[in-house]
């Protein structure tokens, strides 16, 4: 709702209070950083971010494909990319992110770099 009415004070109030009360769960990450992208607060999901990755904890590729859409949806196809390759050391990436990456990439023109992540996209699903 705070998102839709691009209030992020709000959004930030509340993050703080889930935070404090429900602990660390993967659906609370995935939900603000989803919310922080849509009211253009690109700052604040991308600290939300980094809180979720220094946790450590149990790995949801929905997160990162949250980031990925609101990039791609942006046009900020390099910051997906970036994401993808600075912050997977240890995770491999599935069949859907590489064909959002690829959605990214074509709706931006980069068409060899959309046909690359397309490969890899059905790589995944051979192997």
């Amino acid at each position: 709702m705070y998102a839709d009415v691009g209030n992020k004070h709000e959004l930030h109030r509340f993050w703080r209070f889930f935070k404090n009360s429900a602990g660390f769960y993967n659906s609370g990450y995935l939900h603000i950083t989803s919310s922080l992208m849509k009211s253009d607060d690109f700052a604040g999901a991308e600290e939300v971010w980094e809180e979720w990755l220094s946790l450590k904890t149990l790995f949801d590729i929905q997160v990162p494909n949250a980031m990925f859409t609101c990039y791609s949806k942006k046009g900020l196809w390099e910051k997906a990319r970036g994401i993808c390759e600075k912050d997977y050391r240890e995770w491999e990436l599935g069949a859907y992110s590489f064909d959002l990456l690829a959605t990214g990439y074509s709706v931006g023109g980069l068409m060899v770099k959309a046909a690359e992540k397309i490969k890899k996209a059905i790589s995944c699903l051979l192997t």
